[in-house]
C-alpha cells in the first residue's frame, strides 16, 4: 500500500487518503466516442 505524505499532520494525511479512496469507490465512466484505431483493431 502506498500512502501519499503531503505534510506531517495526521489530519492532512487522512483527507488525502479519503479523497484517493473516494475516487476508487465510484464506477469508472467510459466515453462512447468511437476511435478509428480501435475500429481497425476490431476488424483485424
Amino acid at each position: 500500500m502506498l500512502t501519499v505524505w503531503i505534510d506531517d499532520s495526521i489530519e492532512q494525511d487522512s483527507r488525502v487518503v479519503t479523497r484517493i479512496l473516494g475516487k476508487d469507490v465510484d464506477m469508472p465512466t467510459f466515453e462512447q466516442v468511437e476511435r478509428e484505431d480501435l475500429e481497425i483493431c476490431r476488424v483485424m
